[in-house]
């Protein structure tokens, strides 16, 4: 099985909530009831009220199956004697329950492969995690496609330099990229550009008809941040003191409360959850935070009043 996230997992390109599942239909017209099976199977059922979603159904083939019967039984059936490509996106918000049926699945289905989106692995036997970067040279095509729609006649060679600093300053982030696009309708991107500093109030009103977490960047990124537990909120928030990378020993210094060990655990957890970057050169650990989530976590710092052994929100550097 191959499980892509992305390097802030749902912010990226996990933009729908929920596991879409295709299949072809045939002989089947209650597809209704089968969507009612996906939804109650995957546990959609009991955090509607928090994130409304739909898990979509668009059919599958079997001709002699119950409607009443297991889904695990429904897609084996369809599945054991084919070879498919099935697609699980965004999974990180049913993480646990998309992990046990990839598993059932693959267990009884010899042929089948899994292509997982999320912003953490499945953490299942046979997984192969491949991470996916920001965008790099593609960011500034978006910007240009985008810009492109909401300004008709937008030239990107007269403002290639601009356009690539604001890609740059949200880190490559597509959604972010797309709503810094649509401020060109008031805005030059020049003063985009220069507002950047106090991004969540700029970036928000995304296209019309987009779901809430399409609609503003300080959504999409609280939904990331609401998907944590409360230990590895205030480690996300204690780490945006640093301004750039830093290694275990000085976030231990920083965020481990007189007690060194007991940050190796939420570390190493949102670490997996794409929240911090890992990179390793010469046998030695830095993390780090895009600048985004960075500058979220200082607002939790003055929100809730969350602090290091620093103090308050202080910028610490420790890159050189």
């Amino acid at each position: 099985m191959h499980v892509a996230h992305s390097a802030i997992g749902a912010i990226v390109n996990a933009l729908a909530i929920g596991l879409d599942t295709a299949f072809t239909i045939h002989d089947r017209e209650d597809s209704a009831d089968l969507m009612n099976l996906v939804r109650h199977d995957l546990g959609f059922s009991k955090m509607e009220k928090r994130f409304p979603m739909k898990a979509t159904c668009l059919a599958i083939y079997s001709r002699a199956v119950n409607a009443e019967a297991p889904l695990n039984e429904v897609l084996i059936d369809y599945l054991s004697s084919r070879k498919l490509l099935v697609i699980l996106d965004n999974c990180e918000q049913v993480v646990d329950a998309a992990a046990k049926l990839a598993e059932t699945l693959l267990r009884a289905c010899p042929d089948l492969r899994i292509l997982a989106t999320s912003r953490e692995g499945l953490g299942i036997g046979g997984e192969a995690v491949l991470p996916l970067s920001p965008l790099a040279d593609d960011a500034v095509m978006l910007f240009a496609e985008r810009s492109a729609a909401a300004v008709p006649g937008f030239a990107l060679a007269e403002n290639e330099a601009t356009v690539a600093a604001i890609c740059s300053r949200l880190d490559g982030l597509p959604l972010a990229i797309e709503l810094a696009a649509a401020k060109l309708r008031a805005m030059s991107p020049e003063q985009i550009l220069e507002r950047l500093d106090n991004r969540y109030a700029l970036l928000t009103r995304g296209r019309r008809g987009a779901p809430p977490r399409q609609q503003s960047l300080a959504w999409s990124v609280g939904w990331s941040y609401d998907l944590c537990i409360p230990a590895e909120q205030r480690l996300w928030a204690r780490l945006s003191v640093f301004a750039g990378s830093f290694e275990l020993q000085a976030a231990e210094d920083v965020c481990g409360e007189g007690h060194p060990v007991d940050l190796i655990d939420p570390l190493t957890s949102v670490v997996d959850k794409s929240i911090l970057i890992r990179t390793e050169s010469n046998g030695v650990v830095r993390f780090r935070l895009l600048d985004t989530l960075r500058d979220y976590g200082r607002e939790k710092i003055h929100e809730t009043g969350i602090t290091s052994n620093c103090g308050a929100a202080t910028s610490i550097r420790t890159d050189g």
